[in-house]
């Protein structure tokens, strides 16, 4: 009879653990989402372009081709990458949190992060990772745009529509005089995001 107990006990504490162990990774996930931005501008992360807002790891970003590309929100030990040569094929940067990083140049074709957390051989603020290494920093899947931002300073805030139609309504944008475009986009429903100190790379 003790010994029914006994298991039953135990089986009571791995049900709760699981549980509550659950409930951590579901919590784990949710916040665990990422900012990726491309803008037309090759020489600074500023004007218009799409946004990947709240992108899960290891996903790419295509933006088919863009000027330069802004990584937000990363952990300390999460690392953004971008890529050349479509989608996300070449990897030609990276950098980890939490430092916003503005890759600069044109021609990049994709943007991702993945996280190094659970990793001992964390990677420097300017590693290259090389395709392939770890499954860990492979991208699983590929997604559009999902929204248009502006901003004319980034660490001053920028605004940012949300659109299952991304390419539709950056086409719109962007025939908008500059000094129209925050109030076409208020029009539109846009929200103003907050800003952030951005560090610019080169890759």
């Amino acid at each position: 009879m003790e010994k029914d107990s006994l298991v039953n006990g135990k089986i009571h504490l791995i049900g709760l653990y699981l549980v509550v162990l659950a409930l951590y990774m579901e919590s784990q996930t949710a916040v665990e989402a990422v900012d990726i931005v491309g803008f037309s501008d090759s020489s600074q992360c500023s004007g218009s372009g799409y946004t990947f807002a709240g992108i899960a790891q290891q996903v790419c970003c295509d933006f088919g081709s863009t000027g330069s590309i802004l990584i937000r929100d990363l952990a300390s030990c999460q690392t953004g990458a971008v890529y050349r040569n479509g989608g996300c094929t070449t990897q030609v940067g990276s950098g980890n949190g939490p430092n916003v990083w503005c890759y600069v140049g044109g021609s990049f074709s994709g943007g991702a992060w993945f996280n190094g957390c659970s990793r001992t051989n964390a990677m420097t603020t300017s590693s290259f990772i090389p395709q392939n290494e770890n499954k860990a920093t492979c991208c699983t899947s590929t997604v559009a745009p999902n929204g248009v931002i502006y901003t004319k300073d980034f660490s001053k805030g920028a605004w940012v529509l949300k659109s299952d139609n991304a390419k539709a309504m950056l086409s719109q944008l962007e025939s908008v005089h500059d000094a129209e475009k925050v109030n076409w986009l208020k029009e539109q429903g846009a929200h103003l995001v907050s800003g952030a100190e951005v560090v610019n790379m080169s890759p």
